[in-house]
């Protein structure tokens, strides 16, 4: 395969570079599939960095970063290492590598910060992959990268799903890469936008002005590219099934008498947030009974996923699940599809299923290349980015196939709240991403 020249990125690409290098600190919205990977190392290599860090999730840092470097002619110079294995052997690569890029995943933040206590940072740029990870104000992570972030004078943060589920996830995103601008603290941020409602002030909501005022705050601080002509979009096929009777009465006795009876097991739903799981639990298919083990409540699901991979005679799709047990009996169901740790294989077109949390795969991987462009959910996450950058892994650029999310749902149940909110979030998220644009 051919390098790609500069010349090959797009003119909202080449903007964006842009605008990474005219403020350096950063955060760049742009829906999954825009490019962000080629944006990102293109803009930061310009400045001539002599060491950067990237981080990312460990299966994009694997997957991603380097074969995109590889693919571009500017790029060919750009190595790389990973910050992986033991303590020692992730000193070892931090103190002696020539890389000017390191990778780091997520996890290992706290690590990073902990061996460079009170050292400068050794870093000239750090790029944020999905800074969305970055979106919760008391992970240890957050905590540990608040100060010693602040010393590296090259931040960009890439994501499509910046709101997610709520515009409290902005703080600290804005803090890891341009400082604390939206408030010296998150209990003063949330003050001011936020208010609770409930007595443990557990859950906030926004105030009648928040939605757009803080838009216009955050402005200064993103940059959002527009969608271009001719990146795909989903088309969204709703499969509906209808539960069995015995699924059915067990999700109206749990509802109304907070138990019920499935296959001679007892599920019990005392609390409010168990109770929606558990319901969610029973049109998904399975319900626990303890960690591990749970009772099946009805084949629909399967049944219906059953038909739909012999509509697609032989082509490839991606299955998403929400539960482990989903997992457990599509493999049963279909003993050749894989898994995520087998990416590679289904990628060249070894298994026609690959079945995958949407958390797994989320961010950054391409897996439409072979030019698979089938989606199917068996139950809906509750996350809207999950459900955003689960159907961008196939609806990206470079797709050349019309890409179809098939939503296999009881109606009538609790699944068609968890859609109404899907959407819902989406609408908002885009109108805060559409409220940047604006941005030269």
């Amino acid at each position: 395969m051919s390098l790609r020249p500069r010349d090959a990125l797009s003119e909202s690409q080449k903007k964006a570079v842009d605008a990474i290098t005219a403020r350096q600190q950063l955060m760049l919205w742009a829906k999954p599939g825009s490019g962000k990977t080629a944006i990102a190392l293109t803009a930061v290599d310009d400045m001539l960095p002599e060491r950067v860090l990237i981080v990312g999730t460990k299966r994009i840092i694997q997957h991603v970063w380097a074969a995109e470097a590889n693919q571009w002619e500017h790029l060919q110079h750009c190595t790389f290492a990973w910050l992986q294995g033991t303590p020692k052997q992730r000193l070892k690569v931090l103190e002696s590598s020539d890389a000017t890029y390191l990778l780091i995943n997520y996890e290992l933040l706290p690590w990073l910060a902990d061996e460079l206590h009170g050292s400068p940072w050794p870093f000239d740029a750090v790029i944020f992959d999905e800074l969305s990870k970055m979106k919760t104000p008391g992970a240890k992570r957050v905590k540990k990268l608040r100060k010693p972030i602040q010393q590296v004078p090259v931040r960009i943060g890439l994501t499509g799903t910046p709101r997610g589920n709520s515009m409290l996830g902005l703080w600290s995103q804005a803090l890891m890469t341009s400082g604390p601008v939206l408030g010296r603290t998150f209990t003063e941020f949330r003050s001011r936008w936020f208010y609770p409602v409930d007595v443990e002030r557990r859950i906030w909501k926004p105030l009648a002005h928040t939605e757009e005022s803080l838009t216009a705050e955050v402005k200064p601080y993103a940059y959002a590219m527009p969608l271009e002509e001719g990146t795909p979009e989903a088309r969204i096929n709703l499969i509906s099934v209808t539960l069995p009777k015995q699924a059915c009465d067990a999700y109206t006795d749990l509802m109304t008498e907070h138990k019920a009876e499935i296959e001679g097991q007892e599920v019990k739903a005392l609390f409010d947030g168990v109770m929606r799981n558990k319901l969610l639990q029973i049109t998904s298919g399975a319900v626990y009974t303890n960690e591990d083990e749970y009772v099946v409540s009805h084949t629909a699901k399967i049944d219906a996923l059953t038909d739909l991979v012999e509509e697609l005679e032989g082509e490839q799709a991606v299955i998403f699940f929400r539960y482990r047990h989903e997992l457990e009996r599509i493999r049963e169901a279909f003993p050749d599809s894989c898994t995520i740790d087998e990416l590679d294989e289904w990628l060249e077109q070894k298994h026609q299923l690959i079945a995958v949390h949407p958390a797994s795969a989320a961010h950054g991987l391409n897996m439409h290349v072979g030019g698979c462009c089938t989606a199917i959910w068996m139950t809906l996450p509750d996350s809207q980015e999950l459900w955003e950058q689960g159907n961008r892994r196939l609806a990206r650029k470079g797709q050349k196939n019309q890409v179809v999310s098939h939503v296999i749902a009881a109606v009538g149940t609790v699944e068609d709240t968890v859609s109404r909110q899907l959407r819902d979030h989406g609408t908002k998220q885009n109108e805060l991403i559409e409220g940047v644009s604006t941005n030269g």
